[in-house]
């Protein structure tokens, strides 16, 4: 995630100057958090339904703090503009998507195998 923010920080920062930064730091913030809440899940619970159940919780908790996320940084700092956030938090969504998908299916896969 944080090598996709470096290259998707210089890319904004070139199209919208420092405030393409903040754009998506915003982004990476609020799809990191509730990805690592999703990885928690299956730490807790020893089920084999596990991975299932953070895949299903982390896409829950992404698309609210996506949902907040919007409204709250249009709300603080409606200069940024809804588009050009809105696009960048798709990205940072589909790659903490990717990540955490990866992440879990090696934890199952890890786990079988023991």
């Amino acid at each position: 995630m944080l090598a996709f923010w470096v290259l998707a920080g210089a890319i904004s920062c070139g199209l919208h100057g420092f405030s393409g930064v903040e754009l998506t730091g915003f982004s990476l913030v609020i799809c990191l958090i509730p990805g690592w809440l999703a990885l928690i899940v299956p730490a807790v619970y020893r089920a084999p339904a596990a991975a299932l159940a953070a895949v299903v919780v982390g896409m829950v908790l992404r698309l609210a703090f996506c949902g907040v996320g919007i409204a709250v940084v249009s709300w603080l700092r409606p200069d940024l503009g809804p588009k050009p956030f809105v696009w960048w938090l798709v990205g940072f969504y589909l790659v903490s998507l990717g990540a955490e998908t990866y992440l879990l299916v090696r934890r199952v896969k890890l786990q079988a195998a023991a």
